[in-house]
């Protein structure tokens, strides 16, 4: 196989070969590997609620968006005097 040291590795990954990954680090029993497993779990958690998060605040610029739409498509309608 050949090697290049300055050339980045794309990998695709799948969520059912991580589960086998951590399984086989817990039953190496090394430091190591427990370390390796947990820090997985760990990043895996702070991804998912990164992704919760960045759900909510779509959802809620979408909301500002079309009120704030709607707030300039009436003021717009109307006359100055009414404003």
């Amino acid at each position: 196989m050949k090697t290049f040291p300055d050339a980045r590795v794309v990998l695709k990954t799948y969520p059912e070969m991580n589960e086998r990954i951590k399984d086989l680090l817990r039953t190496d029993g090394s430091p190591h590997a427990f370390y390796a497993a947990a820090r997985i779990e760990e990043l895996e958690e702070r991804v998912r609620l990164l992704q919760e998060t960045l759900s909510d605040v779509q959802e809620w610029l979408s909301d500002f968006l079309s009120d704030t739409a709607e707030y300039i498509g009436q003021a717009l309608e109307s006359s100055p005097e009414d404003i």
